[in-house]
């Protein structure tokens, strides 16, 4: 299953929807000492949970960049799998930025975008132009719309 935001008819591709997982549960785990939402509700109870609005866009992006800020002092080892199993690896397959020093720059994209960064580059975009960021799964190529 591959995950992707959508946009209207725009979609942002990410991945495996475990690697979507593992960007949250890291920023649970590392950022929030495992309370789940605590320290960022949007993010963490909105976003991942499948719909971002306009409403709470403002916050969802000063939490992204507080995020990717946190990220940059962590390194690719901290890297969280699953929150409810941190001792759990990633899947040979998943691809990450291997020359990477930190989370910030670590994950990214079935495209080899920064993960952290499209996300943020989403939410500024329904910031200014309005609409919803809907997080979609598919099998196979992304849906058309």
């Amino acid at each position: 299953m591959t995950v992707a935001l959508k946009q209207e008819n725009i979609i942002t591709e990410i991945g495996p929807g475990d690697l979507f997982h593992s960007w949250f549960s890291t920023v649970a785990t590392k950022l929030e000492n495992g309370n789940w939402g605590i320290k960022y509700p949007i993010t963490m109870n909105i976003l991942y949970q499948g719909k971002l609005t306009l409403t709470d866009a403002n916050e969802a992006l000063i939490e992204l960049n507080e995020i990717r800020e946190k990220f940059k002092d962590l390194s690719p080892d901290d890297l969280i799998w699953d929150t409810e199993n941190p001792n759990k690896k990633p899947p040979k397959e998943i691809e990450f930025n291997k020359n990477a020093k930190n989370l910030a720059n670590y994950y990214k994209t079935i495209n080899g975008l920064n993960l952290t960064d499209e996300m943020v580059e989403n939410v500024e975009s329904i910031i200014e132009y309005g609409g919803t960021i809907d997080v979609i799964s598919y099998h196979g190529q992304p849906p058309i719309f």
